[in-house]
């Protein structure tokens, strides 16, 4: 089963995504565009619409929008982003989406569910059949489920149908574990 996660913001202030500028890059990043074909992705580089991220094994790389909304996006993914519609597409693997407070409302939409977000920050990790929600901050509307900081939803196949039990981590293990936070030069804001 291929999943799409779909991640759509719009800002209360009404401001719009014209790109994203890469901020870091680790491993290998690699920019698929219309204009330039392929090539790697460099810091400062904007990320335009037509544009395809692709990340290699054990790279990843941080995206900056006009709005200071910072995406991570980890190792082995696929995305792409839609900006004048603000989305972002991931057609595989990990993202940590970090949107300031106060920003507005966001919705995530992957195969198995859809997500409403306000002034969060959530990982998403979507693998063949399996797609992973975790609410670090704020509060994540996903389906039928009121998501608090601390919540993991796990929807494997075909399990959306069955609303799967919502589950706890630990955000500290988690933050002092995962490579979206681990490894890259600053911490989020």
């Amino acid at each position: 089963l291929f999943v799409l996660f779909i991640l759509t913001a719009t800002l209360a202030q009404g401001a719009s995504f014209t790109s994203a500028t890469v901020k870091e890059t680790v491993g290998t990043v690699t920019v698929v565009s219309q204009k330039k074909n392929q090539g790697p992705a460099t810091v400062g580089e904007r990320i335009k619409e037509s544009d395809l991220l692709k990340t290699g094994r054990q790279s990843r790389a941080e995206l900056e929008f006009s709005d200071r909304t910072i995406a991570r996006i980890g190792s082995n993914s696929i995305s792409s982003f839609n900006v004048d519609g603000r989305e972002t597409n991931i057609q595989q693997g990990e993202a940590l989406i970090s949107f300031p407070k106060g920003g507005g409302k966001a919705t995530v939409r992957t195969a198995a569910v859809t997500a409403a977000i306000v002034g969060t920050t959530i990982y998403v990790n979507v693998r063949k059949d399996r797609v992973e929600d975790l609410c670090l901050e704020g509060l994540c509307d996903v389906g039928a489920y009121r998501m608090k900081p601390g919540d993991r939803l796990v929807m494997r196949g075909r399990q959306a149908a069955y609303n799967p039990p919502l589950e706890t981590f630990r955000i500290a293990d988690f933050v002092k574990k995962n490579p979206l936070f681990t490894e890259f030069s600053k911490p989020l804001p």
